[in-house]
């Protein structure tokens, strides 16, 4: 949003953001009426997403004019006559029929636009003649997203103006290389009802206030709005709490911290569950018993309280922990979600997953398996990313040899996600990895924490949790995005000629430190419960070693061995797990033998993610932390209570929330097996009735 002779111009990205946070929409208005002062904050990770961002512009602009196409590029301009100069230049551009268009700028009062490219389409015009202009603008996601779309259909209604048609189709170049193309018809009427809304209120605006939002991470406003939060004293600080949950106590007159804290049980809304308003009402009153501490000076301010460890009879959270082993592993990655290698994007998953990080208490060492290739000249993170994949597994798969029952500890499920993407993404070590994961070698302290104990932190964030457990400072880089910022600086010094080892020296110490932090983390939680914390060094805990998931039968096992003899036929001679690079080297017959035995394991390797996510509930539920399962799984119905069953049939009661379930195949969490066929969901008695005779297909 700017201010040009002497009116009020938006652009874009001003419509998009009032979206995101209308509160942004009002503090640049000020900004642009001279009211106030855009705070001087220059965010690291923001600098990186937008030097990648043109850096992506620009490599697809050379893929353009070195395949041959005539390029017009249309030089921005300052000031209110440089826009008119750019809008100018652009109309000209349209008019003589340039093939592409860089940079297209459009002006037509109070809306101001720059369209990364113009494209020519053969389809008249009435302004323009047998040709018009559609819009393509490259963007540094892997999928496209709300935001490209109204983007696009803001430059695509510009250019409508000039060339007296609508375009009929608007396109996005992504980040990995693939071209998305969208029908603007499906969009305009809810592009022009956003437009509309964020006018009037930029004519009439109203006051708003700040709310946390995932922009904030990348918004020079960020402390600003901390600061008004603060003030507020908001209950968008108490942690875990939801907005539609805000609303809710606001209703009753609860809208502080505090308030929640000493709030009685009166005040509980109508419309939210009164274990859910305890819950969010003991967080409330831990966050305010620390801050209480906090300014009084004490010197271990920290709240905390353990919660009962124990449901339904069964031990759960810090009591569910397995026995400490001397072969336990503590394990924490670093990734680049924004990785490009010599200039190539892979694949919708992208990024790089560039460290794994493992911790071995016993023999107090920290093993680094890193997945970029610091040596070879020519940057080859891909293939260096499988081998730090390929060894990380390896050495899991050895330790469990030595160590039966060893378990893998880490922090929040990226680390099981990451390593089922990459197993499909290199195509190796898929059994393997299903085989620990699925066999309960890998522990979530993320859930058991949920399940154990109840903080005073605004955050459960493992950081937030240090203070309970943790006396030693971070140094260097502190924080995931630190991390990412460093690597990314590493790899443009690499790409200069320069040695920055140092670079990778500070990320692996993080690593070191949060795989570290998760063990200490694991201690204190054993503390809690009374567990034993000296068991290290134990080879034979009474825990059973987990079981491995049980064997497919033998019709399955003799098609897959039929499978597996059939693509080694075809993969004969070629060598095994072939990379980008090596794939791209060998001779076309050999390459189509190579990939004729991959689609063998299509289906199977197609049908994994299903199953993952799957598994992903049954741990989230297993884990005893069924508000997370509900409230981020749409697909789970939860608080199940039989009502009555006969003749094959069950009927089951449900308490209201909010879901997506349909009649269909029905499976049991806590059994992870199937449980029969949902027939009939009544939403208003709240009742789910299921075949259980009915086997899922």
């Amino acid at each position: 949003m700017q201010l040009l002779d002497g009116r009020l111009i938006y652009s874009a990205s001003d419509v998009n953001a009032a979206i995101a946070c209308e509160h942004l929409t009002g503090l640049e208005r000020d900004v642009a009426l001279g009211r106030r002062t855009r705070p001087e904050l220059e965010l690291p990770i923001a600098s990186v997403l937008r030097e990648l961002g043109e850096a992506h512009e620009l490599r697809y602009l050379e893929q353009l004019e070195s395949g041959g196409a005539e390029v017009v590029h249309v030089e921005r301009g300052s000031g209110f006559a440089g826009v008119l100069a750019a809008a100018e230049a652009t109309r000209r551009a349209m008019q003589a029929g340039a093939q592409t268009i860089y940079q297209a700028a459009f002006f037509d009062g109070e809306a101001l636009g720059y369209a990364d490219f113009l494209r020519r389409v053969e389809r008249p015009s009435p302004h323009l003649g047998p040709w018009s202009y559609e819009v393509a603008d490259t963007k540094l996601g892997r999928r496209s997203q709300p935001y490209f779309i109204l983007q696009l259909c803001f430059y695509s209604e510009c250019v409508a103006r000039i060339q007296g048609c609508e375009p009929e189709r608007a396109y996005v170049v992504l980040g990995d290389g693939r071209e998305e193309s969208f029908e603007l018809a499906d969009f305009a009427a809810h592009f022009r009802a956003v437009r509309a809304r964020f006018v009037a209120g930029l004519a009439k605006p109203e006051p708003t206030s700040p709310y946390p939002v995932p922009q904030c991470d990348l918004c020079a406003w960020q402390e600003h709005c901390r600061g008004e939060l603060a003030a507020s004293d908001h209950l968008s600080g108490v942690a875990t709490m939801r907005r539609d949950q805000i609303g809710k106590l606001a209703a009753t007159g609860v809208t502080t911290l505090a308030g929640l804290a000493l709030a009685g049980d009166e005040a509980r809304p109508a419309a939210l569950a009164l274990p859910t308003f305890e819950r969010l009402r003991a967080q409330a009153r831990l966050q305010y018993e620390q801050r209480l501490a906090q300014t009084n000076g004490e010197r271990f301010p920290y709240r905390f309280e353990p919660l009962p460890m124990s449901e339904d009879g069964k031990p759960c959270g810090a009591r569910a922990l397995p026995p400490p082993d001397a072969g336990d592993v503590y394990f924490d990655m670093e990734g680049d979600p924004y990785f490009a290698d010599e200039g190539r994007w892979f694949g919708e998953s992208g990024g790089l997953e560039y460290l794994f990080g493992a911790y071995l208490p016993h023999e107090d060492e920290f093993k680094a398996f890193w997945g970029c290739d610091r040596e070879a000249a020519l940057p080859r993170h891909r293939l260096a990313e499988r081998r730090a994949f390929t060894a990380f597994v390896d050495f899991l798969l050895e330790r469990r040899e030595r160590y039966p029952r060893f378990h893998v500890y880490h922090y929040a499920p990226y680390e099981k996600t990451a390593l089922f993407r990459l197993a499909a993404r290199h195509a190796t070590r898929e059994e393997e990895v299903d085989d620990l994961i699925r066999s309960g070698h890998f522990v979530d302290l993320y859930h058991t924490v949920k399940r154990s104990v109840m903080v005073g932190q605004p955050h459960y964030g493992l950081k937030y949790l240090e203070p309970f457990y943790e006396t030693t400072a971070r140094e260097g880089v502190k924080k995931a995005d630190d991390s990412i910022v460093a690597f990314e600086q590493w790899l443009a010094a690499r790409a200069a000629g320069r040695d920055e080892a140092r670079l990778l020296g500070e990320i692996e110490r993080y690593n070191r430190y949060d795989c570290e932090s998760t063990y200490h983390l694991d201690r204190w939680l054993r503390g809690l419960c009374g567990a034993g914390v000296d068991g290290e060094q134990s080879s034979a805990p009474a825990q059973p070693v987990p079981a491995r998931p049980p064997r497919p039968r033998e019709a399955e096992r003799e098609r897959r061995a039929r499978v597996g003899e059939l693509r080694e036929r075809l993969r004969a001679g070629l060598g095994d797990e072939l990379g980008e690079y090596e794939l791209a080297a060998l001779p076309e017959p050999a390459r189509a033998r190579y990939l004729l035995g991959e689609l063998l394991a299509y289906h199977r390797r197609e049908a994994k993610p299903e199953w993952w996510e799957f598994y992903a509930r049954c741990d989230l539920f297993e884990a005893g932390d069924h508000a997370a399962l509900v409230a981020h799984d749409s697909t789970v119905l939860a608080g199940l209570e039989l009502v009555e069953q006969g003749d094959g049939e069950a009927t089951l009661r449900f308490a209201p929330q909010e879901h997506k379930a349909e009649p269909g195949a029905a499976y049991d969490l806590a059994t992870r097996e199937a449980c029969g066929r949902v027939i009939e969901i009544d939403e208003e008695r709240g009742l789910l009735r299921v075949k259980t005779a009915a086997k899922p297909p």
